[in-house]
């Protein structure tokens, strides 16, 4: 049983190294000011490196995509006293995933990982600590993201320069906002786009509408869900729900045994955001990702119903995005 469980996981060395490497800066900063606003930072971090790493950003598109993060955080910031407003733009962020995904399906990192770190950086903004409103909170926070993208900055940077052919100028080189040139493969992705649109917009609605409580978990998992066909749909959302409903109790039943301290709540959270990139199959992935949350609730001291409220919101969301990606689909069949 422990060798098959063994064969199962796939633990991605040389991703978790290069994660390490990047999020390093992030921890020590942490560690030496005792503040844990570097290890909120942490997300943008390995964000920035996914969309490197996995549609290939040169160092000038790794800083666009910083930007477009900070961008998209502050505009989610600043539109959530506006329902309507906070809705739109959700839904324009989720639907701009599947529109690069649409041009080559290399970018579709690329769209996920500036619209997740803005909605749940923007979301949790209003339970942080600090003087003034949320919104000048979330200005305060700017330059702790700035420099959360400087190491992946670097690393591309690096990894950039011994690239370049001889005939081709420094200047010109890193003139490039992508490290390949040549479109590869693209999918379909009207209907997934509109099913995107239309998925996250309903959660978005029925997050502020209601006031819930970490709504950014919802509103994700309607727009996660939709790959771009039903199969895979399926699949995604079957291993989100499984993910959580293993991997959040196991979280809060850890948490009530272990100790609770400042060390074990950014353990637990540094761990969290490894997940992203070291573990596979995804199922595996999710599941610890949700235990990490789970853990470091509890370290922090919330109760053990508000991590439970995790596991409801992603399979709520699941199911959402994936009955309008149902709808959508037979609806475009009917048209033609």
């Amino acid at each position: 049983m422990i060798s098959a469980w063994g064969d199962a996981i796939d633990l991605d060395h040389v991703a978790a190294t290069r994660a390490v490497i990047v999020l390093t800066p992030l921890v020590l900063l942490a560690m030496i000011m005792g503040d844990d606003i570097w290890l909120r930072a942490a997300l943008v971090t390995i964000s920035t490196f996914i969309a490197m790493e996995r549609s290939g950003l040169a160092p000038l598109g790794t800083l666009l995509h910083g930007a477009a993060i900070i961008v998209s955080y502050l505009a989610l910031l600043a539109t959530q006293t506006a329902e309507p407003l906070f809705v739109a733009g959700c839904a324009m962020l989720a639907a701009a995933s599947i529109l690069f995904s649409g041009w080559d399906a290399r970018l579709r990192s690329l769209g996920n990982f500036t619209f997740i770190p803005a909605l749940y950086l923007a979301c949790e903004t209003e339970e942080w600590r600090g003087p003034g409103n949320q919104l000048h909170r979330g200005i305060h926070f700017l330059p702790a993201m700035m420099l959360a993208i400087l190491p992946v900055l670097v690393m591309s940077a690096l990894e950039h320069r011994n690239t370049r052919p001889l005939h081709v100028s420094r200047l010109r080189h890193f003139r490039a906002v992508l490290c390949w040139a040549e479109r590869n493969e693209s999918i379909p992705y009207i209907e997934a786009l509109v099913a995107t649109a239309l998925a996250v917009g309903l959660v978005a609605h029925t997050v502020m509408v209601w006031r819930l409580d970490q709504g950014q978990w919802m509103i994700w998992s309607a727009a996660s869900v939709i790959t771009g066909d039903l199969t895979s749909g399926r699949q995604k959302l079957r291993d989100r729900t499984v993910g959580a409903l293993v991997g959040v109790p196991a979280g809060i039943g850890t948490g009530i045994f272990l100790p609770h301290s400042t060390f074990a709540y950014d353990l637990a959270l540094l761990v969290a955001v490894l997940t992203l990139v070291a573990v596979r199959p995804y199922v595996l992935a999710f599941g610890l990702r949700c235990t990490c949350v789970a853990l470091a609730l509890m370290f922090a001291g919330h109760s053990s119903g508000m991590a439970a409220e995790r596991a409801s919101h992603v399979i709520l969301g699941g199911l959402v995005g994936f009955t309008v990606m149902y709808a959508v689909r037979v609806v475009a069949v009917q048209i033609r």
